[in-house]
């Protein structure tokens, strides 16, 4: 503290060292068999529970969210692009339901969509891919498996889009036409990029 004048200055406070790791965030959400719907779910709000009650808890393994809507302080992201995938093992026909009627929504704040296009047009990344006649081992993915192959967010001056830690965003996977699943769907969106964290 500085003392001046009669008045008394504090010290500003010094902005987190952030560590840049090169590692996605994913979230995911579940589809009740059964259960017809259109309008789907929003990913990346909620990082402890499902949207549907019944499918519990989420663990490591449906997510690595920090929080919820939202990164929390201090922690930032450069957004490049997106990979999503449906869970291996699906039945071809759910899958090709679930991508063809799919439609991808990504949103910033509350109201600011930047990105409205079918879920057929994000690549599953990388994964096992193909076809075999045993039942019950059919693995099917959407797209070329490759770490080159993802939905690109980059803009015109080759610039990650910066995610900060008290920005609120979502992805909304919806099927306006409807889908009615055989079996529980479980859909998981990444982002990939760079994840900065306190060190």
């Amino acid at each position: 503290m500085a003392k001046n004048g009669g008045y008394v200055f504090g010290s500003p406070a010094e902005k987190p060292v952030l560590r840049p790791l090169r590692q996605p965030l994913y979230d995911t959400e579940g589809w009740v068999a059964g259960a017809a719907n259109t309008a789907g779910f929003n990913l990346f709000s909620n990082n402890t529970v499902f949207a549907t009650a019944a499918l519990g808890a989420k663990n490591a393994s449906h997510t690595n969210m920090p929080g919820a809507g939202q990164l929390g302080t201090p922690i930032e992201f450069d957004l490049i692009g997106f990979v999503g995938q449906l869970q291996l093992g699906v039945d071809i026909d759910e899958f090709n339901q679930f991508f063809n009627r799919g439609v991808f929504i990504w949103t910033f704040g509350t109201t600011t969509v930047w990105l409205t296009t079918r879920l057929g047009n994000i690549p599953q990344g990388i994964a096992p891919t193909g076809f075999t006649t045993m039942p019950g081992t059919t693995i099917v993915a959407n797209g070329v498996q490759s770490q080159q192959n993802f939905y690109n967010m980059v803009d015109s001056t080759k610039r990650a889009r910066k995610i900060l830690s008290n920005e609120q965003f979502r992805n909304r996977i919806s099927h306006p036409a409807g889908i009615t699943p055989i079996n529980t769907l479980f859909w998981t969106t990444q982002l990939l990029g760079i994840y900065y964290a306190q060190l």
